[in-house]
């Protein structure tokens, strides 16, 4: 079995730990924003009493982000 073969090398293994790592990334500003709901499909956490709306905003486009590209592969 050469280096190519193998499952974890392959084409779709690559792609499925490339969109699960983009998922738990958007599962991590889930979960810096208190949401204790992770999941992807919920709504987007509403922005916790003290935190500036920039960085609000930057997580907001961090998570948007890493959810259209895991869409993709």
């Amino acid at each position: 079995m050469s280096l190519s073969d193998h499952p974890a090398t392959s084409e779709s293994g690559i792609s499925a730990s490339l969109r699960y790592r983009l998922i738990l990334k958007a599962q991590k500003v889930r979960e810096r924003l208190g949401s204790g709901d992770l999941g992807i499909a919920n709504p987007f956490p509403v922005k916790p009493k003290g935190m500036h709306w920039r960085r609000y905003e930057r997580l907001r486009e961090r998570h948007d982000q890493a959810l259209r590209e895991s869409i993709r592969f």
